[in-house]
């Protein structure tokens, strides 16, 4: 398939998506959104995603093993456990979770959690949809890397995998009909506090990513880009039935390199996403680095864009952003400051420190807290506003008193205002810092 073909049918469907969002964003009434995830996110054990034989299992071992830091817990279900037979749910996977939730909030009332949920499908999707919408099989080789007390292990697995065309407007419709159900289930319960996109994905839950070793199958078995695109284009519609939950959706550049690169594509679909759902939008990306992915630069510009959008209001909004590093063995201690001052997230997903077998993370329990304070209280420059001052904005926790505070040298500190929190984040502005060379700023609670 050439990529020139691609692009065309990725540029006809922009205008298609906007107009759809435009029409369901008319029916989340104002005042009933749930609060927007701010703070870190414990991921829970990924290492049965890519087994078919496996499931699984959330037992909140991150959390319980370092309470106080986490606001979110994942709460990971597969398809097959959730719809076993088609219109024939089973919920207790998600409510068993919820209900370890409730334990823990109980155990720790002052820092209680609430879930989110990412639903996988791929290798994990119900035989009966398989039957309904068709299926490719492939062999995928992939690469293990464990990091256990300094010594990197290395393998590789040969894995057959089976997996639906999930490209099609048929295996929408029905994944469609299972968020329905999950959305009437726990759309108001307000322990369920996040919802991940993942209409569309295969291999992992980012619907922008498409198996690669795959792509002679695929297109064997009727893969069509512009069917791809309007999967991507239309997923809000397809979580239509979620109205007062966040929705968080996770964008890459790159379709795949060997069938399309149009990152105009994936940028206009998060404009319209961000337009469409307002401060419900969660935009996300899981291949944080230091340095910034150079593949996924204009997805993060567009991060930047959209936050100084949101900055740029009278009073300023908050602009949802997530984030999973690449892996579990980054510079943490460089990784996560970087992202918090060039890319103000309001929310980074940990991998688990706990778990041995995949994904342990070498990080402590003074290390997340320091990056939890990172994420919920921090200052932000707007510049200069002319005849006004210099302007800023503080994410801060609501209802919390705080002192602006200025200083020339760093060592002398005048108080310029004392504010209660009202609104996230909360515009300042220093009106005497005219006649100063320099001039830093602290927030003090």
């Amino acid at each position: 398939m050439k990529k020139c073909a691609v692009h065309r049918c990725l540029a006809n469907l922009l205008v298609l998506a906007a107009s759809l969002w435009a029409i369901n964003a008319d029916a989340v009434a104002p005042g009933q959104n749930k609060p927007v995830l701010i703070g870190l996110v414990t991921m829970g054990d990924e290492s049965w995603v890519k087994d078919p034989g496996l499931l699984p299992q959330n037992l909140l071992q991150e959390a319980n093993a370092h309470p106080g830091v986490y606001v979110a817990a994942v709460i990971q279900a597969a398809w097959s456990q959730i719809e076993p037979q088609e219109n024939v749910f089973d919920d207790s996977v998600i409510s068993n979770t919820l209900n370890e939730i409730k334990t823990y909030n109980a155990e720790y009332p002052s820092t209680p959690l609430v879930g989110k949920l990412r639903v996988f499908a791929g290798v994990h999707s119900p035989s009966w949809v398989l039957q309904q919408v068709g299926s490719f099989t492939y062999t995928n080789i992939s690469t293990n890397v464990v990091v256990l007390a300094g010594v990197t292990n290395i393998t590789f697995s040969t894995n057959i995998y089976t997996v639906p065309d999930f490209w099609t407007t048929n295996y929408s419709l029905l994944w469609e009909g299972m968020q329905n159900h999950l959305a009437g289930v726990y759309d108001t319960n307000d322990l369920m506090g996040e919802v991940a996109m993942t209409v569309g994905s295969s291999i992992t839950a980012e619907p922008f990513v498409i198996p690669g070793s795959a792509v002679p199958e695929m297109e064997a078995a009727g893969f069509s880009a512009g069917q791809m695109a309007y999967c991507l284009s239309n997923a809000v519609n397809v979580y239509a039935a979620w109205k007062q939950t966040p929705l968080d959706y996770t964008f890459n550049t790159t379709l795949n390199s060997s069938i399309a690169e149009d990152p105009p594509f994936s940028v206009q679909v998060m404009a319209a996403f961000r337009q469409a759902l307002g401060t419900r939008s969660v935009v996300a990306n899981h291949d944080l680095d230091y340095p910034a992915p150079t593949k996924e630069a204009v997805d993060y510009q567009e991060f930047q864009a959209l936050n100084s959008a949101a900055l740029a209001v009278n009073p300023p909004v908050l602009s949802p952003l997530e984030f999973q590093t690449t892996g579990p063995t980054d510079a943490w201690d460089r990784v996560i400051p970087f992202a918090v001052d060039v890319y103000h997230p309001t929310e980074i997903e940990i991998w688990n420190t706990t778990a041995v077998p995949k994904g342990l993370a070498p990080i402590t329990l003074g290390e997340l807290s320091q990056w939890a304070l990172l994420l919920k209280t921090r200052l932000v420059s707007l510049g200069t506003v002319p005849t006004a001052g210099f302007s800023m904005a503080y994410y801060g926790v609501l209802g919390s008193n705080y002192m602006l505070q200025a200083s020339v040298d760093l060592t002398h500190w005048t108080t310029l205002l004392n504010f209660t929190c009202t609104n996230q984040p909360m515009k300042l502005l220093d009106a005497q810092s005219g006649g100063n060379s320099q001039r830093f700023y602290r927030v003090l609670p």
